[in-house]
């Protein structure tokens, strides 16, 4: 289960996109386990919630992205 991110109305705000796109990339390798798994169920859920943290973070990066450096 994903853990909440912890994130402070005095934090900057590139570091705030940081937490929120490690929290996401940490569901993404939850889910490739979740994925190899030997139980349909299992995969299918892993596949749902990698598309979800996916989702999720390109819209972190398109909301960030005027305080995001250009070079990655």
């Amino acid at each position: 289960m994903p853990q909440a991110i912890c994130l402070a109305p005095d934090m900057a705000i590139v570091e705030a996109a940081r937490r929120i796109l490690q929290s996401q990339l940490e569901n993404i390798e939850l889910s490739a386990r979740s994925i190899q798994s030997n139980n349909p169920e299992t995969r299918i859920e892993g596949i749902h919630d990698m598309r979800v943290s996916i989702r999720r973070s390109f819209s972190a990066l398109e909301c960030f992205s005027p305080w995001l450096s250009r070079k990655w």
